[in-house]
């Protein structure tokens, strides 16, 4: 949320195979050093804390980078078939995530768990690797930040329907709503 605007406009001006392999690289060092630290038995509450902020910041370039990728790599004709794929799993992984979260804390530890999962983004790293993506987009090289936000919210501000569509689902909403 508070990275969303700036995640998407550096996606939009940076080749998103570069932003996705950096974040992948950042989130498996991430990873990697927290299992070390915790491994180590000094691991601190703000150790967590960052590491949890920084993974968060990578984690904000995963929408406007993956998913306009996905279209890329397989071709606009067969994208809505890829992005059902995708939508399917990246669900099922939230279904079944905690489970075997708590299962693997349970059983491996805190630090186990984040070496399987320096593991896994290691994995997808390299995979990435081998994904292929247009550069830099230049019909909108040329675009302008302030004036695009400024209509964005203009026309949210206008749209009946999407007040009431963040009223139901934003908790910001809920709570001035309470007051």
């Amino acid at each position: 949320l508070l990275f969303g605007i700036a995640t998407g406009f550096i996606a939009d001006h940076v080749p998103r195979r570069v932003l996705l392999l950096a974040s992948l690289a950042m989130s498996t060092a991430i990873s990697g050093v927290m299992g070390a630290v915790v491994l180590s038995g000094r691991v601190e509450y703000w150790h967590i804390a960052v590491a949890t902020f920084l993974s968060g910041v990578f984690w904000a370039f995963d929408m406007p980078v993956r998913r306009p990728l996905v279209a890329e790599a397989v071709g606009y004709d067969r994208v809505g078939v890829a992005m059902g794929i995708e939508s399917t799993t990246m669900q099922a992984t939230r279904m079944i995530g905690p489970l075997f979260g708590g299962i693997f804390v349970a059983s491996i530890g805190m630090q186990g768990v984040y070496f399987i999962g320096a593991g896994f983004q290691l994995v997808a790293l390299v995979i990435a690797l081998g994904v292929s993506a247009s550069g830099i987009r230049s019909d909108i090289a040329h675009v302008k930040v302030l004036a695009n936000l400024r209509e964005g919210f203009q026309y949210v501000r206008s749209s009946r329907l999407i007040i009431g569509t963040l009223a139901l689902t934003t908790p910001v909403y809920h709570e001035v709503g309470r007051r």
